[in-house]
């Protein structure tokens, strides 16, 4: 990750940052394509979740929520429009 991502990221979980777009994404995508089953995803990656509590855990979070998101939309996501 490039040092200007990196510096980004420490600037927003310093100023009580929200999930990245990738997280909340993933959360979208994934309660759509399964109502009601996201309720630990969303403690860790959501709003106030602990991936956003420092900058090397956002980044972390970040690349599990795009590989996760991609995971969904090759199964229940492919016909989900809030996956696309």
């Amino acid at each position: 990750m490039s040092r200007a991502v990196r510096l980004a990221a420490a600037l927003a979980v310093a100023c009580g940052a929200r999930p990245s777009p990738e997280c909340e994404k993933y959360l979208t995508c994934a309660e759509a394509a399964a109502p009601n089953s996201t309720r630990s995803q969303v403690l860790t990656y959501g709003t106030s979740g602990t991936c956003w509590s420092n900058a090397g855990d956002a980044e972390a979070c970040t690349a599990l929520c795009k590989l996760a998101l991609d995971a969904v939309r090759s199964d229940a996501g492919r016909v989900t429009p809030e996956c696309q």
